[in-house]
């Protein structure tokens, strides 16, 4: 059922004093004075900007505004006031206005700013269980149903007023009233703030008004609800409060007070907060009185609170600082505008005379840290400063800090560590894998004539300069440090260039890869180097080589676990370039495995070899490689060969054999039967006498010796009689005979016998004469000397 509000409410302005004024039964009355809020007369001036203005395409409400009679720049201010509501508001049914603009006039002193009139509707039309009425706007939201058949709020403003500011941006002076602010307040009474009241013979309107069921005496706990009876009594009581639970929080916990005077007040008792409340200050919007020059563009916590009560679904307008740890921090705030002012922190005036303190402000016996950040840090990184007591390695710490001489890298393993560094200044570099870190210091000797200057770079194995600089030093020389950096894992060349040759060399000391290189290691101006993973083996026959690699460490393993004895093994080798080809070249020889990965042959070849996973590899001097396995069963190399030099075949096979080499043939003297293979060393038996006629002399044994027709038959054995097996029979000396080790007279003087060569020797003196039978002057008496001896036997002398 579409009711219309019992009363009237007309804005009013008091030239001086403030003045209440009753109405007839339908009206109240508010009552404005250029110093409503206080009674002097002063000047109140105030600025509350708007909130963020909702773009009108993304509105959470609507007003359907009908403006009867209203100039262009009155409607502006209406439409500005609208879309703080409707940013304010969450409304899924439109709301409806009715403005007009005609003359209100003044009487005795009150100019009539603006009036206005409240349609109510109950929930479901008014047929439900709810028996009290709510402005027909809300009661819209609520049902989600328009039972609108006229506009919700209908206000007319004071044409005939000179002062009304119709700006927007809020310059009101102190001498006009923001038209704005008026209009904001009229629409927040459409909207529900109001009570109905009004005076007759006695104070009536409680009715069904569902604002009036918030009200009660007192504002304690559990107090007094208004009603019907207790109405009459206590409208001028001075005691009235709203119990609403979001506006009770939004007061800090305690019910706000509402205008409850004493004279009643008309238009202005009981619709609005208590202006004479601690806790109602000048921002809020919905107060009895507005003076010249203060501007309210937003309602506030205290008036969207209240709706909230009311059942309206707002939205949070408000600005201010949304962090809880700072000093304004605002607990109504949902859109942080920056303002925050955070606390800083305090020292003790003595080091170890207390803990540091955060804190808004002055603490006596404390100065503010002249460097907020480094107090800071100092406490984020050490407890015990803010916990117990800012104690000597606190206040170490923080003057470090504040030194930014003394900054740098702390980080052990990072790049650019600063050993030197006290305070970690988060400059830390860390290489990414495959990455090195690089830097480089120069030193500049003194020198009283001239400086030191030059160039230098950091070439990579592909030619390219990864890094370069230059360093300058003046007559008094000094150090300079290049920054740290990261270069990607290669093998390097670094190259110090001087300037020109007048120029002093320099010293460098350089940083690669966890290394430390000096020019004093280098060659000349000069030095070559390598990342770790660049580093390693690079021989093609190694068991570790790497063909990514650039620089050779010396780290290459050319055996791994040996599946064969290989070093205690002598090895025939069969080879034969082109396989089996018309024109095969075969090569046989026997091979030699040294335990030092060297190998050799009997053909006079040699190289370098490795057993590698069962491959086993011999790179040959001449660049010819052999590479075979081995075959467990047969114990048996075999494989492929190539030379790229070859001349007709550039590859080949190869076979290798376990070999016992020696004499195969059974006539020889040193004839073996557990040889496998000749070696070409077989010795044949024969005489040893040169007047034989079968004297053979390379003979491995003695044989008889056959002599010429006339001669007889000689008899070899021991021919010196001062031997002791001397043989009398004998008639050629076969080289057997042993000899008195203790006859002195063995041996002429200068001269012993020596018991292990079996012979005379000079005894080193000097003094003796030449050894008797020792026709070559060696100093022994062999079988040289008789040969010697016998190559002149029969000679003529002359």
């Amino acid at each position: 059922m579409y009711k219309v509000f019992p009363a009237l409410f007309i804005l009013t302005l008091l030239t001086n004093i403030y003045y209440s004024q009753e109405t007839s039964q339908n009206q109240e009355i508010e009552n404005f004075s250029t110093a409503i809020s206080y009674s002097s007369g002063e000047i109140n001036e105030l600025y509350i900007p708007a909130p963020n203005i909702t773009p009108y395409s993304v509105r959470t409400a609507v007003f359907d505004i009908d403006y009867v009679s209203v100039p262009a720049d009155v409607q502006a201010v209406v439409d500005f006031a609208a879309s703080v509501w409707h940013t304010a508001l969450n409304a899924t049914i439109p709301i409806t206005i009715k403005v007009k603009w005609e003359p209100l006039g003044c009487n005795g002193g009150i100019c009539t700013l603006g009036s206005t009139s409240i349609n109510l509707e109950g929930l479901g039309g008014g047929l439900g269980n709810d028996p009290y009425d709510y402005p027909t706007s809300l009661a819209n939201q609520l049902d989600n149903t328009d039972y609108s058949w006229s506009s919700d709020i209908v206000f007319t403003l004071n044409s005939d007023y000179p002062n009304f500011y119709k700006g927007i941006d809020g310059d009101c002076d102190s001498t006009q009233i923001d038209l704005v602010t008026v209009t904001l307040h009229e629409i927040g009474h459409g909207l529900g703030f109001a009570s109905g009241v009004w005076s007759g013979l006695g104070f009536t309107g409680f009715g069904s008004n569902f604002y009036n069921t918030f009200i009660q005496i007192g504002d304690a706990p559990g107090g007094t609800a208004m009603d019907a009876v207790s109405w009459s009594t206590s409208v001028e009581s001075d005691n009235l409060f709203w119990n609403g639970a979001n506006t009770i929080a939004a007061n800090n916990g305690s019910m706000p007070a509402i205008y409850a005077p004493n004279p009643y007040e008309g238009g202005s008792s009981i619709s609005h907060f208590d202006p004479s409340s601690p806790s109602i200050t000048a921002n809020i919007l919905m107060r009895p009185g507005l003076s010249d020059g203060q501007v309210i563009h937003s309602p506030s916590v205290l008036d969207m609170a209240l709706l909230e009560d009311m059942g309206w679904v707002i939205n949070c307008i408000f600005d201010g600082c949304t962090d809880p740890v700072a000093c304004n921090f605002d607990p109504n705030a949902c859109n942080d505008d920056g303002s925050c002012i955070q606390p800083e922190w305090y020292l003790p005036n003595i080091v170890g005379g207390g803990h540091a303190i955060l804190a808004c402000s002055y603490i006596s016996g404390y100065s503010k840290a002249i460097n907020q950040s480094c107090a800071a840090d100092v406490i984020a990184s050490d407890s015990f400063c803010l916990s117990t007591s800012w104690d000597p390695v606190c206040q170490d710490a923080y003057e470090c800090c504040s030194d930014i001489q003394n900054h740098g890298c702390t980080e052990l393993y990072a790049c650019n560590y600063d050993s030197t560094a006290c305070w970690d200044d988060g400059s830390c570099i860390y290489c990414a894998p495959n990455y090195s870190c690089f830097n480089v210091t120069f030193t500049g000797t003194e020198n009283i004539l001239i400086g030191t200057s030059g160039s230098w770079t950091l070439t990579g194995s592909d030619g390219v300069i990864e890094e370069s600089g230059s360093y300058s030093f003046g007559i008094s020389g000094g150090v300079s440090s290049i920054p740290s950096s990261c270069v990607p894992d290669d093998c390097y060349t670094f190259e110090v260039q001087e300037a020109s040759e007048w120029s002093l060399p320099v010293s460098w000391s350089l940083g690669f890869d966890s290394n430390t290189y000096s020019s004093e290691g280098a060659s000349g101006n000069t030095l070559s180097f390598a990342s770790a993973s660049a580093s390693g083996c690079m021989d093609p026959i190694a068991c570790n080589y790497d063909a990514s690699l650039c620089f050779d460490d010396g780290s290459c393993n050319y055996q791994d676990i040996l599946t064969l004895d290989l070093l205690n093994t002598t090895w025939y080798l069969e080879s034969e370039w082109g396989c089996n080809t018309f024109l095969p070249t075969i090569i046989n020889s026997f091979l030699f495995i040294n335990g030092d990965n060297t190998f050799y042959t009997s053909s006079g070849y040699q190289g370098v070899w490795s057993n590698c996973f069962n491959t086993i590899t011999f790179l040959y001097d001449d660049g010819t490689v052999y590479n075979g396995s081995l075959d467990f069963f047969t114990v048996q190399i075999s494989g492929t060969m190539n030379n790229p030099s070859g001349i007709l075949f550039n590859s080949g096979c190869f076979i290798m054999n376990q070999a016992t080499p020696g004499c195969l043939d059974d006539t020889a003297c040193n004839y073996d039967i557990n040889v496998t293979h000749d070696d070409g060393s077989c010795t044949f038996p024969g005489c040893s006498d040169i007047n034989a006629c079968n004297y053979f002399v390379d003979a491995g044994c003695l044989e008889d010796c056959v002599y010429p027709l006339g001669q007889t038959n000689q008899v070899l054995g021991c021919t010196y009689p001062t031997a002791v097996n001397y043989d009398p029979t004998a008639t050629v000396d076969n080289g057997t005979c042993m000899f008195d080790l203790i006859d002195p007279g063995m041996c002429g003087t200068g001269t012993y016998f020596d018991v292990v060569e079996g012979m005379c020797l000079p005894d080193g003196t000097g003094s003796g004469v030449t050894c008797m039978g020792d026709l070559d002057g060696d100093g022994f008496v062999n079988t040289n000397d008789l040969l010697s001896f016998l190559s002149v036997f029969g000679s003529t002398c002359p």
